[in-house]
């Protein structure tokens, strides 16, 4: 049933977007930019496919330096580029990769195999490989703001990766695969756009009240 949601909303989700789409494109070629950005990352199954993005960062940038961290201020962004990832206009490209058969409107993060997807915990990888991983999801709404949230640890951002953030995250994603209903579904929806449209709400904790609970040093930066 969830597929069946997921053509029909991606379908009518690319015509509405359609404009934003066109002049997206446009812009980054009259400015001597890529359109699209594509990546591997970690789908259903283990499966590996190609995510499809707007790109954001300059040539050769993308995903090279920090350990394919991003954060704010980040220099290898260009001014447009900046504005995509703000807005999260740059994700709407992954309308395709729904259509495509790869991804979910609502699931798990799809992830880099070589770093991000083994920062999380052996038990959290086959969890979150049960099913598509999502254009949004929990941890999309949770942490709506993650390169603000990085930006605020003293750490460096890939021990602060590997020792909080992910273990914290491989639990969200955990509840998003267990907690993965057709009812869930369209609620994380209408979560992810008001999530858009007013980012510092907190309508998730009041919706499910059994997320799990951040360690301290995540709650301090949320």
């Amino acid at each position: 049933m969830i597929r069946f949601f997921d053509i029909i909303l991606s379908f009518f989700g690319i015509i509405i977007v359609s404009p934003i789409l066109i002049i997206a494109s446009i812009i980054l070629f009259i400015t001597g930019h890529k359109i699209f950005f594509t990546q591997i990352r970690v789908g259903q199954g283990n499966k590996h496919f190609k995510v499809i993005k707007f790109t954001t960062m300059s040539e050769n940038a993308e995903r090279i330096d920090f350990n394919n961290i991003s954060f704010e201020n980040d220099t290898r962004y260009f001014s447009f580029g900046k504005i995509l990832n703000k807005t999260k206009i740059n994700e709407l490209p992954q309308l395709f990769n729904i259509i495509l058969g790869d991804m979910s409107f609502i699931g798990p993060r799809p992830l880099v195999p070589e770093t991000f997807y083994n920062y999380y915990t052996k038990e959290a990888q086959d969890t979150i490989i049960k099913i598509k991983p999502g254009l949004s999801g929990i941890s999309s709404v949770v942490f709506r703001d993650e390169d603000i949230i990085r930006s605020k640890t003293t750490l460096s951002n890939e021990d602060f990766a590997r020792q909080y953030l992910f273990p914290y995250k491989g639990e969200i994603e955990k509840w998003q695969v267990i907690n993965h209903t057709l009812k869930n579904y369209f609620l994380l929806i209408i979560l992810t756009i008001i999530a858009i449209l007013f980012p510092k709400n907190q309508f998730h904790k009041k919706l499910f009240k059994n997320l799990p609970a951040p360690p301290k040093t995540i709650q301090s930066l949320l």
